[in-house]
């Protein structure tokens, strides 16, 4: 699978409400996974919904 797909799910980060939720769990703005966990599940570009294993 294209790890396009995955990063489309992360929303820019340059936003104040998206670096609240960061914040909430401390996770860092760089951890890839950890942003996926947060922001992963759900997205506007794809309408299937993502769980964790």
């Amino acid at each position: 699978m294209n790890a396009a797909f995955f990063f489309a799910r992360i929303p820019s980060l340059n936003q104040p409400f998206q670096l609240k939720k960061i914040k909430k769990v401390n996770a860092k703005t760089n951890d890839a996974v950890a942003l996926l966990k947060i922001f992963g599940r759900i997205t506007v570009n794809n309408p299937f919904q993502q769980e964790l294993a």
